[in-house]
């Protein structure tokens, strides 16, 4: 439905979503959940670059390679239900270190 008056359309979105709400954030959740499915099924396939630890994906960790290229933190960016697309892009940026392997960098 194309409507010249910008108002016009605003005004026929507003009413759209005020009679599909459930509907529309149902949709919305459903796509967050595939999004996160995807982070970790990719996540389940990675491994420590230094060690080789991959049999829990919690002790996993995608270390920012320079801090000055960094947008945000991966976890920082699923808690904002960023999409996979975005998340690839800010993981590109990264290597992937087990927290042990972390911890003794920083300890140093």
């Amino acid at each position: 439905m194309a409507y010249k008056d910008v108002e016009d359309r605003k005004a026929y979105h507003r009413n759209w979503y005020a009679q599909n709400k459930s509907q529309r954030v149902k949709q919305i959740i459903a796509y967050q959940e595939r999004e996160r499915e995807k982070f970790l099924e990719y996540k389940a396939a990675q491994e420590c670059k230094i060690c080789g630890y991959r049999r829990c994906i919690r002790a996993l960790e995608f270390h920012h390679l320079e801090s000055e290229t960094k947008e945000a933190t991966i976890n920082k960016m699923l808690h904002h239900k960023a999409s996979f697309r975005k998340l690839q892009k800010e993981i590109d940026k990264c290597c992937v270190l087990c927290a042990n392997v972390i911890e003794n960098c920083t300890k140093v």
